[in-house]
């Protein structure tokens, strides 16, 4: 038998109640048991189920606001929950916060580093510009100054120096000055050129044949600084400054080399003509200037002159192997 005291209303046990008050005797242990050996433990089981159900009544209450807060406690520890889950996705939200915020100051220094050298670069692109602007400027200027020289009238008065003025001894070194100034008048486009020399002071015969670099290392050489030597030194000048590249490229290669217009024998070409060879080892070497150059046997030079009338010193003579191809009245007859 299974019976819940939760069950009983107030009036049932109110009625109960007045029931055992009534018939108190006929409840009584003894009395009962007297009675019916099964009667004692059914009353007592009655009124302790009366009593139980009266304390329930009591303690309803209490059960009722006992449930209350236990739902309560439910319903914040649910919203805890909630708000922990909360608080770990702020957490992770920070978390990722911070590390974006480090890479994007890692960024903005390695923008500023970047920043600072292309401005360090625009700076020197900057002066480099104002250089190259400066240097065009120069050039310009130089430009227009080479434009406005009359080259070919320079070109026709430096012949005229090389050809006669080399000529004149140095006795009549006042002679060269007054033949340059009469050419000088018969080139009207040359005026204002020998007037701006006479300003800066310059020589004229020098500044037409050569220029200051040029001086300089003649100076530097042991030429004396008076300006005869140096007009000489102007006039005197080796026409083809690749002569000796050439006579070095044709010895060492076994080339055959023709020299046009020979006035005379230049000295550099004695040793050859001499066969001035020195043994070094397998080799054969001449010296040719300040330089010895391998000499192969296969080299050939042959001097030509136009002028009938040049002759060649005695100790030159015995060097060279001397032919005239001059044209003569047998010749045309035979052809």
């Amino acid at each position: 038998m299974s019976f819940n005291a939760r069950s009983v209303t107030p009036e049932i046990k109110s009625s109960v109640q007045e029931l055992l008050r009534t018939n108190a005797a006929s409840f009584d242990a003894k009395n009962a048991k007297r009675a019916s050996a099964a009667a004692a433990p059914l009353a007592a089981w009655v009124q302790a189920n009366v009593q139980y159900a009266d304390v329930l009544h009591k303690i309803g209450p209490l059960e009722a606001e006992q449930a209350e807060l236990q739902r309560k406690l439910s319903g914040a520890e649910q919203r805890l929950g909630k708000l922990g889950s909360a608080l770990a996705g702020v957490d992770e939200r920070v978390c990722e916060l911070r590390e974006r915020l480090g890479e994007c100051t890692r960024e903005a220094a390695r923008i500023e580093l970047g920043l600072r050298e292309s401005d360090a670069r625009l700076a020197s692109a900057q002066d480099l510009l104002a250089q190259l602007e400066a240097e065009h400027a120069r050039w310009s200027r130089r430009l227009a100054a080479l434009e406005a020289q009359p080259l070919a009238q320079r070109c026709l008065l430096a012949s005229a120096c090389a050809a006669y003025l080399a000529a004149l001894p140095a006795s009549r070194e006042e002679a060269r000055s007054r033949l340059l100034h009469r050419w000088r008048r018969l080139l009207p486009e040359l005026q204002q050129q020998q007037q701006q020399q006479q300003r800066e002071g310059a020589a004229e015969l020098t500044h037409l044949l050569c220029s200051e670099k040029e001086q300089l290392a003649w100076r530097a050489q042991g030429l004396p600084p008076d300006r005869l030597s140096t007009e000489n030194a102007a006039l005197l000048r080796l026409p083809d400054p690749a002569f000796l590249t050439t006579l070095e490229l044709s010895v060492r290669l076994g080339k055959a080399l023709l020299v046009l217009d020979v006035q005379e024998i230049d000295p550099v070409l004695y040793p050859l003509l001499r066969r001035d060879l020195v043994t070094q080892g397998s080799r054969q070497v001449v010296n040719i200037g300040d330089k010895a150059v391998d000499y192969s046997d296969d080299f050939r030079l042959f001097l030509l002159s136009q002028d009938s009338e040049a002759a060649l010193p005695p100790y030159a003579a015995t060097l060279v192997r001397t032919l005239d191809f001059s044209t003569t009245e047998a010749g045309l007859c035979d052809q």
